[in-house]
């Protein structure tokens, strides 16, 4: 028997279906706002802000407050008030609450008093909350939301998602950004909207002022912000070739740049487990599935999965999650444990 599809909760909009909504001047009283992509939750409370609020007004009519994830800082009965008072020259008021941490998890004791907050939405205002945490399996809090409001899902935009963004972004420049160097790009933002948008605007002010209407991935390495995941091929070649000079180098090299070295731990752990899988891919089409990653990428990875064998990608692997405990255990510094991670790495067992 088939699986039976998973029933999509009511109230619960992606990000799409929240912007369909608001362009269709569809106004709700009550929203809830996360997710992963920080550029769409940004761009999602300003579209409801602009909607909401007049400018002239906007600071009479518009409160921004920062709870910091305390759930015990908010003042639930001024904020039923505010509410409840008419705007002044707005469509309606608008109150944006950060970080309330009411939808964290073990806020059981504010249940009575949000709930109430929720229930008193109203076509005069606009309540926000916009949460950098939600846990989904705390239903009690989320469910009391929905019955007065939404939630708006900002997931992270995959791979083909961003690629054709950047492509079109810059398009309106009559830029042509190559598929190749656009994936690059998207990569060494790390997915990042926030800063694949700044590395775009960076693009195209380079371009206009040189005249160029073609960015190759050349041109992406010339102007844009280092290839961090590239610099962690490098290192992985020199760790393969027993290079440990040279891999010293690269990983200091990275220090230099203001990378910090959890991030670089994190990126290594990651690219090994991502050379375990290419390593058990039939084809470079399994392994861009396996990882969701473009060719790009995936052409990378299938050039190296041979320098090492499997047991010695593992092994690697392993030590880099030794060398996270070690330093949340406090056992070694961040430094000194990533310098011995490569040495140790430099001599991985054979099969």
């Amino acid at each position: 028997m088939a699986a039976r599809a998973k029933k999509k909760q009511k109230n619960i909009l992606t990000y799409n279906e929240c912007m369909r909504e608001l362009k269709d001047g569809k106004l709700r009283n009550l929203y809830l706002l996360y997710g992963e992509e920080d550029f769409l939750l940004k761009h999602l409370r300003k579209t409801i802000t602009e909607l909401a609020l007049d400018p002239a007004a906007a600071e009479l009519d518009g409160l921004t407050i920062d709870a910091k994830g305390k759930a015990s800082s908010l003042e639930f009965s001024s904020l039923r008030n505010m509410l409840r008072t008419p705007p002044f020259l707005s469509p309606r008021r608008v109150i944006v609450i950060e970080n309330s941490g009411l939808f964290a998890g073990g806020t059981g004791a504010y249940f009575k008093a949000a709930s109430a907050l929720f229930a008193d939405a109203n076509d005069g205002a606009v309540l926000i909350f916009q949460e950098e945490k939600v846990d989904k399996r705390s239903r009690k809090m989320l469910n009391a939301l929905l019955e007065h409001g939404v939630a708006a899902e900002c997931d992270a935009e995959n791979l083909a998602v961003l690629i054709a963004w950047s492509r079109q972004y810059l398009q309106r420049y009559k830029i042509n950004l190559l598929p190749q160097a656009a994936e690059s790009l998207v990569e060494r933002c790390q997915r990042s909207m926030t800063l694949l948008r700044q590395e775009l605007q960076k693009l195209g002010l380079a371009c206009r002022e040189e005249g160029r209407t073609t960015i190759d991935e050349a041109y992406v390495d010339a102007v844009c912000i280092e290839d961090i995941r590239g610099r962690i091929f490098d290192l992985s070649d020199a760790v393969a070739a027993g290079q440990a000079e040279r891999a010293l180098q690269l990983y200091h090299n990275l220090l230099e740049q203001k990378n910090a070295p959890q991030f670089i731990l994190f990126m290594l752990a990651r690219h090994f487990r991502q050379l375990l899988t290419a390593q058990h891919s039939a084809d470079k089409r399994e392994l861009m599935q396996a990882l969701g990653c473009g060719r790009f990428v995936a052409d990378k990875l299938w050039r190296q999965k041979n320098c090492f064998t499997p047991k010695q990608a593992r092994t690697i692997y392993l030590l880099c999650a030794e060398s996270d405990w070690a330093i949340k255990s406090g056992q070694n510094d961040e430094k000194s444990a990533l310098e011995l991670l490569l040495l140790q790495a430099l001599r991985p067992p054979e099969d």
